[in-house]
């Protein structure tokens, strides 16, 4: 699952789902957003993705101008992802990319630019599925 900002609303009700069904199937999450106080559910989603072995939540800040005026938790400082979701993320975390079944949902140049980036890693087109929130 790929989301932008407030598209990551549909995909909190299916984790929900999924966690409450007790669905063996991995899911990764990843989610990008500009700063942590910007990422909707970040919390609840990060409490999600540490309780729940199946599902791996990655959130990704693309608007850290600096490490140290951002706080998450305890630690300090932003700890996760940085940057725009893109290829190498994805391989990072999830490996092969041609098996998954992946589901876009964002403004529609943030889904634009995903549909984009899979394709030209060669993921079949038919395993693509993509929601854009127009006037986002």
């Amino acid at each position: 699952m790929l989301a932008g900002g407030i598209g990551i609303t549909p995909f909190l009700s299916i984790i929900k789902t999924a966690v409450h069904q007790r669905l063996a199937h991995e899911i990764y999450l990843f989610h990008s957003n500009h700063t942590p106080e910007d990422s909707p559910f970040l919390d609840e989603l990060t409490a999600i993705g540490h309780s729940t072995p199946s599902i791996q939540y990655i959130p990704t800040m693309t608007d850290l101008k600096s490490p140290l005026l951002f706080k998450e938790g305890a630690g300090g400082g932003w700890h996760g992802e940085r940057g725009f979701i893109d290829k190498g993320m994805l391989e990072r975390h999830v490996g092969d990319l041609s098996t998954p079944i992946y589901y876009i949902a964002g403004p529609a140049a943030f889904v634009t630019a995903m549909r984009k980036m899979l394709v030209e890693a060669k993921v079949d087109e038919d395993n693509i599925r993509f929601e854009e929130f127009p006037g986002y």
